[in-house]
């Protein structure tokens, strides 16, 4: 189920809202309306929302002043207007979705698709990452790596893992003996476990295994066993040569 609430003040938007979801998206709570800053954090503290119907004619201050103010709660936000002015606006603030008034439902079925699907991925995320930390807490079992990915993990051995590379918040394991795996979390999060396993962030997007360095070029570039070529940034060059080459 998704909870969800509506911030603003017109009694028509809220009757739209209700019946839309009533009739269309029972898998949506709608916990009630607020029509001020400090009645919608005292709804988000009590309901914890996942889901925000925000109207962008706010009494005091605009809907973005308010979307910075609650910057600390984890919501998906869509935008209800009654023109297109602050669209520019919302695309800045990722949005799920921007709806003009008088609201119709079809725009507004497409907004809340956009929202759940955001929202079950955000909470597939959370998932993945608590059954992490529960498996980093126990012994390690023959250096197998758990690697998260979208459907559950995969289990690498850490001898098995050439680099990992970075890219738009996810991460590509290029490993030895299995086709490439991308998995939904950011690079800081396998920087942190595999340092203690001798690997070495050679840029900010790439963690290279020692193990499995063919070459190093002088100019700052590494050829890894699988023939791609990796930068070691002008800031960490002199670590990686006292490391790697000068011990």
């Amino acid at each position: 189920m998704i909870n969800a609430i509506i911030v603003g003040h017109e009694a028509q938007t809220f009757q739209t809202i209700e019946r839309s979801i009533g009739d269309i998206h029972p898998q949506i709570t709608l916990c009630g309306q607020a029509k001020s800053c400090q009645e919608t954090l005292a709804m988000i503290e009590q309901s914890t929302p996942d889901l925000l119907f925000l109207e962008t004619e706010m009494p005091k201050g605009n809907c973005f002043q308010m979307l910075d103010r609650l910057s600390r709660f984890s919501f998906e936000t869509i935008l209800l207007a009654h023109s297109d002015k602050l669209a520019l606006d919302a695309v800045k603030y990722q949005v799920s979705g921007f709806v003009l008034k008088p609201i119709e439902t079809t725009e507004l079925t497409d907004a809340i698709h956009i929202a759940e699907y955001r929202i079950k991925t955000k909470k597939k995320i959370q998932e993945n990452e608590l059954l992490l930390h529960d498996l980093r807490d126990q012994p390690p079992l023959n250096d197998l790596f758990p690697i998260p990915t979208m459907d559950g993990y995969d289990f690498i051995p850490v001898q098995d893992i050439i680099r990992c590379e970075g890219f738009q918040r996810c991460t590509r394991i290029v490993t030895k003996n299995k086709s490439d795996i991308l998995s939904s979390h950011h690079i800081g999060v396998f920087v942190k476990q595999l340092e203690k396993h001798r690997f070495f962030s050679t840029h900010k997007s790439h963690l290279i295994n020692p193990s499995h360095i063919k070459k190093y070029y002088k100019e700052g570039t590494l050829q890894m066993a699988d023939d791609s070529m990796v930068p070691v940034s002008k800031r960490r060059k002199s670590n990686f040569i006292k490391l790697m080459i000068a011990r």
